[in-house]
């Protein structure tokens, strides 16, 4: 059964560790390798102090993905998501749950423009930003910390 929570540190901890191999290339890409799933749990958690949104979706009680959104300056909000090899068994739900609710929930937050920059080859993420409207707004050329591409997908409100 596909539920939606609040992000918690435990569950985003869970979610880090069991992340989709591409997911882990793209996080590791601007954020580095050390104390890895820790970090990228604990600042997924901190943000929600910072007026960001975070929740968990689950599959049977089982923590799938980690999904919110972090304030980059007034207006400015980015995207994320990762999560682990299971997120296929939820991802019509989640899917549904991100259109009909996470996102109406950023713009309500004060939102005009919703970004996520994305690693070249991470095709399933860039399928599913686009299945929401999303627009490729190009490279990022040598954004990665290892010199890799990177892509800026946007949603541009009102």
């Amino acid at each position: 059964m596909f539920s939606v929570r609040s992000l918690t540190h435990e569950d985003a901890v869970y979610v880090a560790f069991r992340m989709r191999a591409e997911d882990r290339r793209e996080i590791a890409a601007t954020r580095g390798g050390g104390l890895f799933a820790e970090r990228v749990a604990l600042d997924c958690f901190l943000s929600l102090g910072q007026q960001g949104i975070g929740y968990v979706a689950y599959q049977n009680n089982v923590p799938v993905a980690a999904i919110g959104a972090i304030p980059i300056h007034l207006g400015v909000w980015s995207v994320y998501m990762f999560a682990t090899d299971r997120v296929s068994e939820i991802g019509l739900g989640l899917t549904r749950w991100a259109k009909n609710v996470l996102h109406p929930e950023i713009v309500a937050a004060g939102a005009h423009r919703i970004q996520c920059d994305s690693i070249e080859g991470h095709t399933v993420a860039h399928a599913w930003m686009e299945t929401f409207g999303a627009k490729n707004e190009g490279a990022l050329p040598k954004f990665g910390i290892g010199q890799e591409t990177f892509y800026r997908f946007a949603w541009i409100e009102g």
